[in-house]
């Protein structure tokens, strides 16, 4: 004796489903699910931009250290980026570092981790860095681009060049005095 559920839809429409022939279309179903949902795994994608910036004044002093009495506070640096000619604040609430920026440190002296504007309309991104009220400096990075990286090649600070991929290895740091 087959088993057999009835379902109605509306007062006049009734629908009889024989439990033995739902067996073979529900396994039908389910392995056309398992065939549609595999999907080719995607590429990595490479973003490797990050600048590592170390600042001192002409005597030696970390001016990024917090307990050094003339440095920079953190929560008053800005940096900005140059989008189309258009300067725009750095403010990303949903990144883990929404302005782009922190300062850690790092065998005893403090770091900015800068991820610098990457705009790929720009040729040579530019990204200001606000210290204070006062003192703006100039980052202009050379960006390589392809179908699964973005990576910077050159760091220019205040239209000098202190990082050229070709000729260095390792950390992108750049050492400022101020």
């Amino acid at each position: 004796m087959a088993l057999h559920i009835l379902i109605i839809i509306k007062p006049k429409w009734c629908i009889t489903l024989n439990l033995k022939t739902m067996k073979p279309l529900t396994l039908m179903l389910i392995s056309a699910m398992m065939l549609f949902s595999c999907q080719k795994e995607k590429e990595s994608f490479i973003v490797d931009i990050g600048i590592e910036i170390t600042v001192s004044d002409e005597n030696g002093n970390d001016l990024l250290n917090p307990s050094n009495q003339n440095s920079f506070n953190e929560q008053n640096i800005k940096i900005y980026d140059l989008i189309n000619g258009v300067v725009e604040e750095v403010y990303y609430p949903n990144y883990d570092n929404p302005r782009c920026f922190s300062i850690v440190e790092k065998d005893g002296i403090y770091r900015m981790m800068l991820s610098p504007n990457a705009n790929e309309k720009d040729e040579f991104p530019v990204t200001y860095i606000k210290w204070n009220e006062t003192d703006t400096d100039t980052i202009k990075c050379s960006i390589s681009r392809g179908d699964n990286y973005v990576v910077c090649t050159k760091v220019w600070y205040n239209e000098t060049l202190m990082w050229d991929g070709d000729n260095c290895s390792g950390c992108r740091c750049i050492q400022v005095v101020k």
